[in-house]
Order: structure tokens, then C-alpha cells, then sequence
């Protein structure tokens, strides 16, 4: 087995290999966004967030009208 996992040209490969990444390559990576607050985004959490105030509303005012 070999003991040494480095292969001696690595660096010299690496190197040679980000001289040939084209300069937009990174740039398609990450998405256009127009919107500002990427609403689509947190869109399910929006939504939970208002059925959970709705059941906590409904459950203060069984127990409100409980109590009277």
C-alpha cells in the first residue's frame, strides 16, 4: 500500500486546472433573483406561522368561553 496519498504533481494539476475554468462558470451557479424579498422563498413558513395564530386564537376564545 502506498504510504504517501499526495500525488507528486497535484499542486502543478490544480493549478493547471483553475487556469481553465472558464470566468462565468461560477456565475451560472448562483440564480438571478428579482425578488426582493424572495417571497417564495419562506412562502410554507408564512403560511404555518398564520395557521398557527388562527389555532391559537380559536383555542384563547374556547377558553374565554369556557370561563364565562
Amino acid at each position: 500500500m502506498n504510504k504517501n496519498p499526495f500525488d507528486p504533481n497535484m499542486i502543478k494539476n490544480l493549478n493547471d486546472m483553475m487556469k481553465n475554468l472558464q470566468p462565468n462558470t461560477f456565475k451560472s451557479l448562483v440564480p438571478e433573483t428579482t425578488d426582493i424579498f424572495q417571497f417564495s422563498k419562506f412562502k410554507k413558513y408564512i403560511f404555518a406561522l398564520a395557521g398557527l395564530l388562527m389555532l391559537a386564537g380559536f383555542g384563547i376564545g374556547i377558553l374565554v368561553g369556557l370561563m364565562f
